[in-house]
């Protein structure tokens, strides 16, 4: 199931306002230092759905309400091909309290409730622990046992937590006195558990991927000797890849050659058929061969893509990144699907193509029903097509940590306007070039706004102009800010040019640009397709849409409040092909362009 929305209520740094994370297939916090980025990455990577087991997660309070509870609350939607295998699914809500506390409601309620097998199982459990009573001599397994009888009683809308005490109650049960019930109550335990696991198969997975990764080259000493989290991850690769450690560090035990030789080839069988073979099915670009190298004193990592063999390390950058990611997911036997995929700062130690390399693989694992979400200071794991994935953290006086889901939703002081002309330029705290564009080989574009940007986008991308030839656009947060950029681009020697609604606040805009920054009129357009003055007219950006278009998808009650919203909905939805644009309607986008595009 896809996250909409995570809550975090009171973990560390957030408290109860604008603590609420909305969730796309891709998702990019960024904040200065010490805004709070990490404590998010945090709270998300330890959220586990059938029962969060890291160790002191509800300890972490806010220190300024330490009295306040962490809680953590989401909401998941169905993807349509687990829509196809359960009609019933719905959206769902969770709420985790605690360790052993994760209340639910929609989603799989309704299957769970009509689910004979799983009712008959549930009846038979509470009607024997109804006649019978159970003395459990230590209050611990009392109260976990309660716990587990609730869980399958209220499976409806309290998730049935799978902890290993389950385990250990069903052996106490096995060893006690009670012949007369306990068989039948142990296999309706695990009839019911066994049911409930196969609904919670839906929920998708947090997995937090570190930055440690492998090496070319491993020396006999460290891997005997060394805990380093390089070794660590060579023992993650063994178990992917059903790889007995302590038989693979006998291999330097042995002097006879054909010994030797049988168990490398056994090993890298292993490898290959545990391993790779499935790793290939992950990573489409290409197909890879892994091998093991023994040598005398050390043992190597073989790549070959092309026919060629080489190290490890002179293998591409993503290539890399995929292959340890891929390795810590069949550790921790995770599926490549259905996982939301949790990072702080990846790709810091990369180059910057390699760093774009990255926005590329992370948009074609959203292709397999998963989510990404990092955090970044780097200009270069941005996504400059796709504005609304950013998501701002900031920190106020007191020490609370924000969230602002939309680069538009920061507070609107004077200064922070200034500060916030593009969603990295203030919330990363860089230089504006080396945050949000510009381009120095396309035309830059500056539109007074977020919904501006998302009308011109939908437009461009209907247009299919070749990436050659695509414009960058650049929002201002308010057209009295236009100057401001357009002055930087100057400064720069930028190509760009300038789109401006033609009402009272535009004009005034133009006046300024063409007085204080002599920029020549040929570089403005005003939405009506001119670049003259005329005080008597008033058209905006929505002006532009065909009266059927406008009717469609502009004409609401609340436009006004929400047209970003709206907007945003429009440029998703014209990617999609669900919608498309008269033919009205791109001429006049076309009259726009064809003035400040000659």
């Amino acid at each position: 199931m896809k996250v909409n929305m995570v809550k975090i209520n009171n973990y560390k740094s957030l408290g109860k306002e604008k603590n609420i994370l909305t969730l796309d297939d891709i998702n990019i916090i960024v904040g200065k230092n010490e805004s709070g980025k990490s404590n998010v990455v945090e709270a998300l990577s330890g959220i586990d759905l059938t029962g969060i087991d890291t160790k002191g997660y509800f300890d972490r309070k806010n220190k300024m309400d330490l009295s306040a509870p962490i809680c953590i609350e989401l909401e998941l939607e169905p993807y349509k091909s687990e829509l196809k295998k359960d009609r019933k699914l719905t959206l769902m809500k969770i709420i985790i309290n605690s360790y052993f506390d994760i209340q639910y409601e929609g989603g799989f309620s309704e299957s769970i409730n009509k689910n004979k097998e799983f009712n008959t199982a549930r009846n038979i459990v509470l009607d024997i622990v109804n006649k019978y009573t159970i003395n459990w001599q230590d209050e611990t397994n009392r109260k976990r046992f309660k716990d587990l009888i609730d869980s399958i009683k209220n499976a409806e809308n309290k998730i049935f937590i799978n902890f290993n005490y389950i385990d250990t109650l069903i052996s106490k049960l096995k060893a006690s006195s009670y012949d007369t019930f306990k068989d039948e109550l142990i296999d309706n335990i695990k009839k019911c558990r066994d049911i409930l696991n196969s609904y919670y198969e839906y929920f998708p997975k947090f997995f937090f991927i570190d930055d440690y990764t492998l090496k070319s080259e491993y020396s006999k000493k460290e891997i005997l000797e060394e805990n380093t989290q390089e070794v660590n991850m060579l023992k993650k690769l063994l178990k992917a890849a059903n790889i007995d450690f302590e038989e693979f560090v006998s291999y330097w035990d042995f002097t006879d050659v054909a010994v030797k030789k049988q168990m490398e080839r056994k090993f890298n069988n292993n490898l290959t058929v545990n391993l790779v073979d499935k790793f290939n099915e992950f990573y489409t670009q290409e197909q890879v061969k892994v091998e093991i190298d023994f040598h005398e004193a050390n043992v190597s990592l073989l790549f070959d893509t092309t026919g060629t063999i080489m190290s490890y390390d002179e293998r591409s950058q993503g290539l890399k990144w995929y292959f340890n990611t891929y390795v810590k997911m069949q550790s921790e036997n995770l599926n490549h699907n259905n996982v939301i995929y949790v990072m702080d700062e990846p790709g810091t130690k990369l180059h910057v193509n390699a760093q774009k390399e990255l926005i590329t693989l992370f948009k074609n694992l959203t292709t397999k029903e998963n989510q990404i979400v990092y955090t970044t200071h780097s200009p270069y794991m941005l996504d400059q097509t796709n504005l609304n994935c950013v998501r701002l953290v900031s920190k106020d006086e007191d020490g609370y940590t924000y969230i602002y889901n939309k680069f538009h939703s920061l507070p609107n002081s004077d200064k922070t306007k200034m500060d916030t002309m593009t969603p990295i330029y203030d919330a990363m705290g860089f230089d504006y070039k080396y945050n949000f564009g510009p381009s120095s080989n396309k035309k830059n574009i500056v539109v007074e706004g977020p919904s501006d940007y998302n009308y011109i986008q939908a437009y461009l991308f209907q247009k299919k102009l070749s990436t050659r030839n695509t414009p960058y656009i650049i929002p201002s947060m308010g057209v009295d800010n236009i100057n401001r950029i357009v002055s930087i681009l100057i400064g720069w020697g930028c190509d760009y040019a300038i789109i401006l609604d033609n009402d009272t606040q535009g004009r005034n805009e133009y006046k300024k640009l063409t007085k204080k920054l002599d920029v020549l009129n040929d570089k403005i357009s005003f939405t009506d397709g001119t670049n003259i003055l005329n005080d008597k007219t008033n058209h905006m950006i929505e002006n532009v849409f065909s009266s059927n278009d406008y009717n469609t998808f502009i004409n609401k009650p609340d436009y006004d409040n929400l047209k970003i919203y709206y907007s945003k909905q429009i440029l998703e939805k014209v990617k999609n092909k669900e919608i498309v644009f008269s033919k009205e309607t791109m001429t006049n986008f076309d009259k726009i362009f064809s003035q400040i595009i000659k």
